[in-house]
């Protein structure tokens, strides 16, 4: 099976991102006749938008190789999902944000058109938007809004993890109106209509992340794909009555599914559909003439995906997978070759920027040299003095894998780790993990009472974010399992997760 090649670029490193905060704005395909018209304009690229936890939207695109910031907002409350929206059936150029209970509007330019406080108690965790209807939801209640009014409300018993609207067109569900889906931790798939429950879909693990297939729905428009919390991809065919899955399969790791989008990146199939994962692999499966898919190849970025889109964002003749991670870092895998993008530019103008760079990094360093020098002055000369450190944002995650049996932790920072020591009252058993480069230590703990059985120290190698760690415990005896987490950063701190 030949697989293609890609070439990573980065792009931009924006802070801590939510899952879902990255979209690919696509621009207008200009015919051949009208761009004539204008020899002096070059065609444009996609452009990238991405919302952080800083509160602040940020829209870049690329030219001559390098990275333009289209608009940028000021910090606020933290972003927690990006939408895009517009009149149906034409581009969709407007940018949606959810920050708490609080939706924003954005115009490709950047300017603020929409500003709707939804009253909503939870903060918003994901939101579709489609035409001038708005699906938000929060913890357990999802809300239907047209033209910022209320139109229907619906209380889960159980997590909303996603939503997703079918599309009204002609071959979908015709006459039935407006038809929301929502992803819930109860295995289920609910198909919604004013607000109540039509019929359920029974999945055997947590949907996690929804995505209309073909990025329209499919052939009848009413084909959704779901991916799981444990790794695995589906297809359902949401009829009328009831929904029928097409099939159900097992993806190449146990991580969870953050992110699908349909594209045609590879030569193989009618089209490609890539998923991206919170272990930081990204899969590409080739889709056939009857819909059914058919894995091709895999990248490993080492980071959590929270975001992914497809588009032509460096060269309006390339396709791209544009890809966002929790530490911020938003990159492209390209099937260009990155050494014929720096060709374009003159020695000269790669000797400036290398020297603006260095004096960047000097001056940088300067400045944390006088802090930590200051610092050291007012701790050592006063006694009485209290070094405050704020928390730092841990993403971790803790589930069974039910192929190993095992339990899987994994625990990410925006900083790089430089220890994590994992203390617990139950009898465990560490396991070893292939990908992993940490160096594990364990300490025989003390027969005092304490009740202490596993002391174990995971230290890392350097600018290591994340780290996974594989768990057993015997059947039927509890207890609790604690993770100390010590960060590579001056002053030394710990905190426990």
């Amino acid at each position: 099976m030949n697989s293609t090649k890609f070439f990573r670029l980065d792009y931009a490193q924006v802070g801590t991102t939510s899952r879902g905060s990255l979209r690919i704005i696509r621009q207008q395909d200009v015919p051949e006749k009208d761009s004539k018209k204008s020899k002096k304009k070059l065609p444009e690229g996609d452009k990238v938008v991405v919302g952080g936890h800083n509160g602040i939207l940020l829209c870049i695109d690329r030219k001559a190789g390098d990275t333009n910031i289209v608009f940028k907002t000021p910090p606020g409350p933290q972003i927690t999902q990006v939408c895009l929206g517009g009149a149906l059936n034409t581009l969709l150029d407007k940018t949606f944000i959810a920050a708490g209970g609080v939706i924003k509007g954005y115009s490709k330019k950047g300017k603020q058109f929409l500003s709707f406080e939804t009253n909503l108690t939870d903060p918003i965790g994901t939101m579709y938007i489609y035409g001038v209807d708005m699906f938000l939801c929060g913890r357990v209640v999802c809300y239907h809004f047209h033209d910022c009014v209320e139109r229907s409300c619906y209380i889960c018993p159980e997590r909303i993890n996603n939503v997703i609207c079918l599309p009204v067109t002609e071959g979908g569900w015709v006459g039935r109106g407006l038809t929301p889906v929502i992803a819930c931790e109860d295995k289920t798939l609910k198909v919604l209509e004013n607000g109540k429950v039509v019929y359920e879909v029974y999945l055997n693990d947590i949907p996690l992340t929804l995505h209309l297939f073909m990025n329209d729905g499919g052939y009848n428009k009413q084909k959704v794909l779901y991916g799981t919390k444990s790794g695995r991809l589906g297809l359902v065919d949401l009829q009328n009555e009831s929904g029928n899955i097409c099939w159900d399969i097992a993806t190449q790791s146990s991580g969870g599914i953050t992110a699908i989008q349909c594209h045609k990146i590879t030569d193989a199939g009618v089209s490609d559909v890539i998923i991206g994962k919170d272990d930081g692999l990204i899969e590409i499966y080739s889709v056939d003439d009857y819909d059914e898919v058919q894995f091709r190849q895999q990248y490993q970025c080492e980071e959590s995906i929270t975001g992914l889109g497809c588009g032509r964002v460096n060269s309006e003749k390339t396709d791209e997978i544009v890809v966002c991670t929790y530490t911020g870092w938003v990159f492209a895998l390209s099937t260009e070759p990155i050494p014929e993008q720096i060709e374009v530019a003159s020695g000269n103008q790669i000797e400036i920027k290398v020297q603006q760079l260095k004096t960047e990094l000097d001056e940088l360093e300067l400045k944390i040299k006088e802090e930590r020098e200051r610092y050291e002055e007012n701790t050592q000369g006063n006694p009485n003095s209290l070094t405050m450190v704020p928390p730092f944002s841990v993403n971790d995650r803790f589930i069974l894998d039910k192929e190993t049996s095992c339990y899987l932790l994994s625990i990410e920072l925006v900083i790089p780790i430089e220890y994590i020591v994992l203390q617990s009252d139950a009898d465990v058993e560490l396991m070893d993990i292939a990908r992993s480069t940490a160096v594990v230590s364990f300490t025989k703990p003390p027969q005092d009472g304490s009740g202490n059985k596993l002391l174990a120290t995971y230290r890392c190698q350097a600018d290591t974010t994340r780290i996974e760690m594989r768990i057993r415990s015997i059947e039927g005896r509890g207890g609790i399992l604690r993770a100390y987490i010590v960060p590579d950063m001056r002053p030394k701190m710990c905190q426990y997760g």
